[in-house]
């Protein structure tokens, strides 16, 4: 009977039909010297053609085939199981950009149709899971420029990647993407953690002009200790526009704070913001939801 595996296996191989070659392997005596060759022989050429498959982009092809090898990971070396891991890996990566890519041409017909808040959950669902940067640029700048009451999108939390590239921690601050309903308004929303006076989180990609508008708004709920003090300083890095705040709500309130009340500190120039700081006032940390901040501009 074993002949007869062995028979087969080499006319599955000859025909480059790796998956049956290594059926019939298996069949045989794994332990043989011989089989044991073979075996390995057609593993690696199956993940070779699951290889060409996914550089083709026959990525449902691909998935076929790592799926079986995932089914032989018993009869993998250490390195080819970590080489099908980081393919794997590839290849979901790869598919969630092609699902992002056609959710951003669908939102952005929507959007030039006049589908705005169609577009809008779409762009927000397509961030959700894209961590490739010119796809978040992209959802980013469709976003942005959607019409919204309360004005224009600063920073919407949505994506992780977005949060890496946008949010800059010091002084043991830390932002999380938060995917709880309860404290989401729109997409994703951010969990954010000031551990004292010296906790900074600076939000970037902000406009450089602010004298068009007329209003910083956002959503924010408190977790823990109530009331949370915290301060919000805009400027370029030396000179800041500055607001002291507190909230007590531990569901998402939206905030909405008049630009002509915050404070002016040394030279501050509304035409020549660079960032927006978050702080806490201190003593004690604090953490907070925080999502949907936006400038509404001048009416």
């Amino acid at each position: 009977m074993r002949n007869t595996h062995l028979q087969l296996a080499d006319k599955a191989l000859a025909e480059g039909d790796y998956v049956r070659a290594i059926e019939n392997l298996e069949k045989a005596s794994p332990t043989d010297p011989e089989v044991k060759r073979l075996l390995k022989s057609s593993l690696h050429r199956l993940k070779l053609a699951g290889t060409r498959e996914m550089t083709a982009g026959r990525w449902t092809v691909a998935e076929g085939i790592f799926d079986v090898l995932s089914g032989y990971q018993h009869r993998l070396s250490p390195a080819q199981e970590s080489e099908v891991d980081l393919l794997t890996g590839e290849l979901t990566r790869l598919r969630g950009m092609e699902e992002s890519d056609v959710m951003i041409h669908a939102a952005t017909s929507m959007a030039a149709n006049g589908l705005q808040a169609e577009a809008s959950h779409l762009a927000y669902e397509a961030m959700k899971s894209c961590d490739d940067p010119h796809l978040v640029g992209r959802m980013r700048n469709l976003l942005q420029g959607l019409p919204h009451p309360d004005g224009r999108l600063l920073l919407g939390f949505d994506s992780p990647y977005e949060v890496r590239l946008f949010c800059k921690v010091e002084a043991g601050a830390s932002v999380e993407v938060n995917t709880d309903p309860d404290f989401i308004q729109q997409g994703c929303s951010a969990l954010i953690r000031l551990s004292g006076v010296d906790a900074r989180v600076r939000l970037l990609d902000v406009p450089l002009d602010w004298t068009g508008y007329s209003e910083l708004n956002f959503w924010m709920s408190v977790r823990g200790k109530i009331p949370a003090e915290y301060i919000i300083m805009v400027g370029d890095g030396k000179e800041w526009f500055t607001f002291y705040g507190e909230t007590s709500s531990p569901r998402l309130e939206q905030v909405r704070i008049p630009l002509d009340i915050f404070r002016a500190e040394g030279l501050a120039d509304w035409t020549k913001i660079s960032q927006l700081v978050l702080a806490t006032p201190g003593p004690g940390s604090i953490e907070f939801h925080l999502d949907e901040v936006r400038l509404k501009a001048t009416e």
